[in-house]
């Protein structure tokens, strides 16, 4: 659904917020500056870290890693300090169907007109799930992770997941879906790597049969901006190339249509020439509150740059530390935990 079918459903008395600030968006986007007169459009928020996979890509499957819950309180005070989102992407480390309150979450999203998209690994989506999904205001798509075509290979990546619970899910949420008009987009997401690669054509193809919409491969691995991990995802990477990419291309084509559109995410390949935009237009904020430069780092941890429920958004968004982060960008000075996703520095 594109923003402009959205802005026709929200609430009247936030209309000027967004507005306003859409403007302001529009207007300075393409300018390099590091203080922004504008607020972000969208946001990418982490309803939990806890997850019921142990996928071997996702650093939630080290052996210490403690789940949280963000809670109803931070969810309030973050949607109350942004009345210009537009919308979120309740996305994070975690499986957001985990946290118990995420219909509440939507309910708050309805009710300060902001629109959602999540993406979730399916294995949660239950009758009443998806009935509540589909009976949401604000949720416009479902984003379901699907990195393999067999048991085997699917089972293989996301350690303690279930192939045929995830894909039974994904129909009937289909069905469901025809039966209410489309309302939702499903998308599927792909994220290939050595495991996987052999399997592409296969996983289009279930993707394109169980009823999903849109498909995006994504042939990148972050390293959340850890060495450890850097390392160890950088030997399941494919190395994606001139080669991949038109390997790759062949087979999206031959399955792309108007009621099936596929993709390569290229848009995180960043260089010096493509910088990455994230600190301009959609932080990541995490299950505590904490500011995070963006979802390919998505750890407070890694980096940090204030939290709601003590700075403030206002603050935190034009503070030193995200205008130097910026900066660094702006001058291709990059932190450490940048680097990873700039082509020159993985090859």
């Amino acid at each position: 659904m594109r923003i402009r079918q959205l802005i026709f459903k929200i609430p009247i008395k936030y209309l000027p917020h967004k507005m306003f600030n859409l403007f302001k968006f529009l207007v300075f986007k393409n300018f390099s500056i590091e203080k922004l007169s504008y607020k972000p459009l969208s946001m990418d928020i982490e309803p939990t870290t806890g997850c019921n996979f142990r996928c071997t890509m996702c650093q939630v499957s080290e052996p210490n890693f403690k789940a949280l819950n963000m809670t109803i309180e931070t969810f309030q005070n973050l949607i109350e300090q942004n009345l210009q989102l537009i919308k979120v992407k309740l996305q994070g480390m975690g499986e957001p169907f985990v946290n118990k309150n995420f219909f509440e979450m939507i309910k708050i999203c309805d009710d300060y007109g902001v629109f959602v998209e999540t993406i979730t690994n399916g294995s949660l989506l239950n009758d009443k799930i998806i009935d509540q999904i589909i009976n949401s205001k604000s949720i416009y798509r479902v984003s379901v992770s699907i990195d393999g075509a067999s048991k085997e290979v699917f089972e293989k990546i996301r350690v303690k997941s279930n192939f045929e619970n995830v894909i039974k899910n994904i129909k009937n949420l289909s069905k469901k879906n025809i039966s209410n008009k489309n309302k939702l987009s499903l998308r599927a997401m792909v994220l290939l790597q050595k495991s996987n690669y052999h399997q592409l054509e296969e996983i289009v193809k279930l993707c394109k049969e169980v009823g999903f919409h849109e498909l995006e491969v994504q042939v990148q691995l972050t390293g959340w901006g850890k060495d450890e991990w850097e390392n160890k995802n950088r030997d399941s990477d494919i190395h994606f190339d001139f080669n991949k990419k038109s390997n790759i291309q062949l087979i999206l084509d031959k399955y792309n249509s108007n009621i099936f559109k596929t993709k390569i995410v290229e848009e995180n390949i960043l260089s010096k020439d493509n910088k990455c935009s994230y600190p301009w237009h959609n932080p990541y904020v995490s299950a505590n509150g904490s500011i995070v430069s963006c979802c390919m780092v998505a750890d407070p941890k890694v980096n940090n740059y204030g939290n709601i429920n003590k700075e403030g958004f206002n603050h935190i968004w034009n503070s030193r530390d995200y205008q130097d982060l910026r900066k660094s960008i702006n001058n291709h000075t990059l932190k450490d935990f940048c680097k990873n996703c700039y082509k020159e520095n993985r090859e």
